[in-house]
């Protein structure tokens, strides 16, 4: 009996030990548990506002185009004269922007109040374009800014279309400006430096004028292979005039090339007009071969067959140099 006792006080003391140190752990795991939660929402709320603190600043950029120089293909370089008006807030301190595409520059400060800043600028900018349809080419001109030492997270520039415009009287020599021009904003990563910074580009669109291509850079060569498609209407007596014809005029092909690339630089692809000209070249060499045969023909008194020769080539050449210059036109103008 006693012993029974015993055994259920020993029983009752250890539940009461069992209990107690249930309970304590199971407060202490949710008390563990809301202060974490409280620690960690307190430190993303100190973190988010410290981030809210570091948002980078926003300039608002507009380009109002003055003046753009003669295009010089062959250097590849364009003179612009234009204002570059900066607006940001709350103030806008003296921005250290650069021309990231200009070889040489003057920017003078024209007008500084607190959220407006303009800039007048005169710059000498490179900008390589794709002649593969000279001389019916059309090309966009750049002008691209950047901060020289804040980053995209400490300052990005803005299209601002309300201070974005062309000048009146803007006008391009030697090409035809269009009006229309766009202007956008991206962020430009240095792999090196590994920063990046917000880039803004204003672009401008020029084509060359189809009358002045036609008449400086197609009409003399067609006139030069119309003389010799002329020549094969003349008589089989008259050969050796004909040779004359066929030397000359290819001659004069190949000056004419040399005249009209010269103002292009060297380029490692092939335009619209070298391949005019490659198809005027086979079509001169095709009648020089063509005069060649009859004057054999006729020494060897073939006649019949010279009469002949004359006949065929006097359709087939012509019509073969229609349809390759078709060919031509559709490959680098049209599609182009």
């Amino acid at each position: 009996m006693n012993n029974n006792k015993r055994v259920r006080t020993l029983s009752g003391l250890f539940f009461l030990l069992f209990f107690f140190f249930a309970s304590n752990a199971h407060a202490f795991s949710f008390k563990s548990l809301f202060t974490f939660k409280k620690d960690r929402s307190i430190k993303l709320h100190v973190l988010n506002h410290a981030n809210g603190q570091k948002q980078p600043a926003h300039v608002k950029v507009g380009v109002y185009m003055l003046h753009v120089g003669r295009y010089d293909l062959q250097s590849a370089s364009i003179r612009m004269d234009f204002y570059l008006i900066f607006r940001c807030k709350p103030v806008c301190d003296k921005l250290n922007f650069e021309i990231m595409n200009a070889t040489s520059s003057t920017v003078k400060l024209a007008v500084k109040q607190k959220d407006y800043l303009v800039y007048r600028v005169q710059a000498e900018l490179n900008k390589c374009n794709n002649l593969r349809n000279y001389p019916f080419d059309h090309h966009d001109l750049d002008v691209i800014i950047e901060n020289r030492q804040q980053t995209s997270d400490q300052m990005i520039f803005e299209v601002d279309p309300g201070i974005t415009a062309l000048d009146n009287d803007l006008d391009v020599v030697g090409f035809k400006l269009l009006p229309n021009w766009t202007a956008k904003v991206t962020n430009h990563y240095y792999k090196v430096f590994q920063q990046t910074f917000s880039s803004y580009k204003f672009s401008m669109y020029i084509e060359r004028p189809w009358l002045a291509g036609i008449l400086k850079g197609i009409l003399p060569a067609l006139i030069i292979i119309g003389c010799s498609f002329l020549a094969l209407f003349m008589r089989i007596d008259h050969v050796s005039q004909r040779l004359g014809i066929a030397t000359s005029t290819l001659i004069a092909s190949e000056v004419f090339h040399l005249n009209l690339t010269s103002s292009i630089p060297p380029l490692g692809y092939v335009t619209f007009a070298d391949m005019f000209m490659f198809i005027n070249y086979i079509c001169l060499l095709l009648i020089l071969i063509e005069v060649i045969l009859t004057m054999y023909f006729v020494e060897s008194e073939h006649k019949a067959k010279a009469e002949r020769l004359n006949w065929n080539c006097a359709w087939i050449i012509p019509l073969l140099w229609f349809i390759m210059q078709t060919i031509n036109w559709f490959m680098f103008v049209n599609l182009g």
